[in-house]
């Protein structure tokens, strides 16, 4: 198998459809490796190799025929039986969920891919790196103090900046509400007509209205004259001069 360069598989992958390109810088793809390396009895190199040629295949710089013989080439002290089961058990697993996912259009995009797909301007990779290198330095660095005495200043006029707004936007409000205030009363009251005289009470209410009575003084009644009353057994007075309840004397 050839060797490719960094530069190579760059291009490559840059040219491979969103769904392949996420599949091939996925968690999910790792995961197969490890399952394959179980599986075989694989040791670290020959893992290391082996997801090399898949890797470079499924990036379109090798055909998938060519799987076979490039494992063999790689993995040379495999049997041919071993590295046939090899390579069938990569297409089951590798190619197939590749061409499962390029049908469905299954998107599984990571940091890695997007940066491919959507690569970073030369103005973009410099400013990462400034900040990088700025949070590298020390606290008490000189340049690092410098930097954040210029952003507290930044800062600084941000906010006055920011007051200023906020007090220019309060006189607006009051003018405009001083603004309104005024044209109410103009519309109770145009300009050069008289205000309304005063209502008062009419003639006909004046007068049938009642006379104010004022607070009579309390009169004080004479105290009644005592009678004397006449001694001796009162005298009963009857009709015709007969007692009624008195027996008829015969």
């Amino acid at each position: 198998m050839k060797s490719y360069t960094d530069e190579e598989k760059t291009q490559a992958e840059k040219k491979l459809p969103p769904p392949v390109l996420d599949f091939l810088l996925s968690p999910a793809l790792s995961t197969i490796y490890i399952g394959i390396q179980n599986k075989h009895k694989l040791d670290l190199r020959q893992l290391g190799l082996l997801s090399d040629v898949v890797n470079v295949s499924l990036m379109g710089l090798e055909p998938e025929s060519a799987l076979e013989t490039n494992l063999h080439q790689t993995i040379h002290e495999r049997s041919n039986e071993g590295t046939r089961e090899l390579a069938a058990d990569i297409n089951d697993r590798v190619f197939k969920e590749a061409r499962r996912r390029l049908a469905e259009d299954m998107r599984e995009p990571s940091v890695w891919s997007e940066g491919i797909l959507h690569p970073l301007s030369e103005k973009d990779l410099a400013e990462i790196k400034e900040e990088q290198r700025i949070n590298n330095m020390a606290d008490d660095d000189p340049e690092l103090l410098a930097l954040q005495k210029k952003e507290d200043a930044i800062e600084a006029e941000r906010r006055r900046k920011q007051d200023e707004e906020l007090a220019e936007a309060l006189r607006q409000a009051a003018e405009e509400e001083a603004k309104q205030a005024a044209g109410a009363e103009t519309q109770k009251n145009p300009e050069g007509e008289a205000p309304p005289p005063e209502q008062g009470a009419s003639i006909a209410a004046e007068k049938l209205a009642l006379p104010k009575i004022s607070k009579t003084e309390e009169v004080k009644a004479p105290p009644l004259k005592e009678v004397p009353a006449e001694s001796g057994p009162l005298k009963k007075v009857y009709r015709n001069g007969n007692d009624p309840y008195r027996e008829p004397i015969e």
